[in-house]
């Protein structure tokens, strides 16, 4: 749900809007809102990881350009 709504507090609040409309039960809410909010740290984890990737690729071009010198 959270990939079709493109935000998961979009998506936690329809999932509890459909609780509060009696369409789930409150078990279902918790496994949906729990699946949220791994989705929300499986993309913060690959975005800190493209973030690394890129500090190391900078920092070697630092040092090679420190080397020249």
């Amino acid at each position: 749900m959270t990939i079709l709504l493109q935000s998961s507090s979009e998506a936690i609040a329809v999932t509890l809007a459909a609780l509060a409309s009696q369409a789930i039960y409150l078990e279902q809410t918790v496994v949906l809102v729990m699946g949220q909010n791994v989705g929300i740290i499986v993309t913060a984890v690959l975005a800190a990881k493209r973030w690394i990737v890129h500090l190391i690729a900078y920092s070697q071009r630092v040092a090679v350009l420190l080397k020249q010198d």
